[in-house]
């Protein structure tokens, strides 16, 4: 069996050649490929992105795999529709969310994921949305999180 040479990682093909030798006149030659096929896989992660409230922000993710049969994105798990200010696309591989004039209420866990006929497979980023009360509220509560109890109840009960 013999592989493709140019490809890096897991081939997608084998291709196998038989020869039977019968008489010295007379020689038959064969072959077949085999194409190997998995699930999306994942090449390049979404990343988180800290974005200034009115500004935009976009995410983007490449996945091998295709054709795909469907395409979703979601924002802390609730699927997302295309409007003038959120558009999804695709180009080959390549998957892209854009949303326009983001808000404190776009802040959050967004997700794409890609099915084929094999599976499908995700990847997942945070967007926080900087400026505005909520945002300054928001940090403190998340600092105050991060302070241990011990710690936080010392100045009421000094021992």
């Amino acid at each position: 069996a013999e592989g493709h040479s140019g490809l890096r990682g897991k081939p997608r093909s084998l291709t196998y050649q038989m020869e039977s030798v019968g008489s010295a006149q007379s020689t038959s030659e064969s072959s077949l490929e085999v194409k190997l096929s998995n699930r999306p896989n994942l090449l390049v992660e979404l990343s988180d992105l800290w974005v200034k409230s009115g500004e935009m922000a976009e995410f983007s993710c490449l996945f091998d795999g295709q054709p795909f049969t469907a395409v979703v994105w979601d924002h802390n798990g609730q699927s997302l529709v295309d409007t003038q200010r959120v558009v999804s696309s695709q180009t080959g591989g390549l998957l892209s969310l854009v949303i326009q004039g983001v808000g404190v209420a776009d802040q959050g866990l967004y997700r794409c994921t890609a099915t084929n006929q094999h599976g499908q497979n995700s990847s997942s980023a945070q967007l926080t949305v900087e400026g505005g009360e909520s945002f300054f509220f928001l940090s403190f509560f998340e600092a105050i999180r991060s302070i241990p109890l011990p710690v936080l109840l010392q100045p009421f009960f000094p021992t």
